[in-house]
């Protein structure tokens, strides 16, 4: 199950540089809560909470794992030397 996030967080960040909107973290929260459901075969209108679903799958939440990449991945960013060739070609 976490392989599932993971891959989901990774494309996300490839293709969006890590500069999520509102907008789309709702999207991704609905669609890993689908997801989610599809793994159970729970229906929608059976209306399950999304800590009822998170309980079942243990999955974590994509939002809080894809924001959680994100300062980690700036702050390995910041630990790097200035002296970097692709710091310099940005500058």
């Amino acid at each position: 199950m976490e392989k599932i996030t993971q891959k989901n967080c990774f494309g996300f960040e490839i293709q969006k540089q890590f500069d999520l909107t509102k907008t789309e973290e709702t999207r991704l929260a609905v669609a890993q809560r689908r997801m989610e459901r599809r793994l159970l075969n729970v229906r929608l209108i059976d209306r399950h909470s999304r800590e009822w679903l998170r309980e079942r799958t243990q999955l974590k939440d994509i939002v809080h794992a894809a924001r959680q990449r994100k300062w980690n991945y700036i702050r390995k960013l910041m630990t790097l030397p200035d002296n970097r060739w692709n710091r310099k070609l940005t500058e």
